[in-house]
């Protein structure tokens, strides 16, 4: 189903990407950092990335989205006598979408929201004392996700304000989720972003 589902949907990304833009000078780049939480693999880290749009038909754009983000979980036991262990768990995605984004009329605030697709490299570690147990021989190295490549969704939606004609400012909240064995991660970022406008 998945790849029925993402061939459709390239193909149909394809499609907005090779119609030629209203106006290359409407053509939009941000940047974006800010808080990533990994809902169902510990607490909360930090993600930023980088955006590409232009417009192809009124009120609709097409949209390439990198972006990396990191949550990591830190446990230490109780100090006694002997000695004291820290162990660190971690996960890193770095998701590549393409996808397309529908804004709303202009205002002072420019709503806009954002559906695309794409995939994931993922990894994850543990660490215990500083040390990654990725090497150890007493861990099955198949426990951890080595740039291993998945299938990802992001939905987003948000709002920017025009600080001059072409640099504008704005707060993104988006959701991703990775499709990977055993259970597919998802991701709830609330990102600030700095915009330029090409006009």
């Amino acid at each position: 189903m998945f790849k029925t589902l993402y061939l459709t949907t390239s193909l149909f990304l394809c499609l907005l990407l090779l119609t030629p833009p209203l106006s290359a000078k409407d053509m939009h780049a941000t940047v974006h950092t800010g808080y990533s939480k990994y809902l169902n693999d510990g607490p909360g880290g930090f993600g930023f990335g980088t955006q590409f749009s232009y417009p192809v038909w009124e009120n609709i754009q097409a949209e390439f989205h990198l972006s990396w983000h990191r949550g990591k979980h830190t446990e230490k036991s109780e100090p006694n006598i002997f000695f004291e262990t820290e162990s660190e768990s971690s996960t890193s995605a770095l998701p590549i979408m393409l996808g397309a984004s529908y804004a709303f009329p202009e205002n002072i605030v420019s709503p806009t929201m954002y559906f695309g697709l794409g995939a994931a490299v993922l990894n994850t570690d543990i660490k215990l004392n500083g040390t990654s147990l990725k090497d150890n021989a007493l861990f099955d190295p198949d426990a951890f996700k080595n740039n291993e490549i998945n299938f990802a969704l992001e939905l987003a939606g948000g709002a920017h304000y025009n600080l001059t004609p072409q640099m504008f400012i704005g707060l993104v909240l988006g959701y991703t989720r990775i499709f990977t064995d055993p259970s597919s991660l998802e991701i709830l970022s609330i990102h600030g972003h700095l915009g330029y406008a090409f006009k």
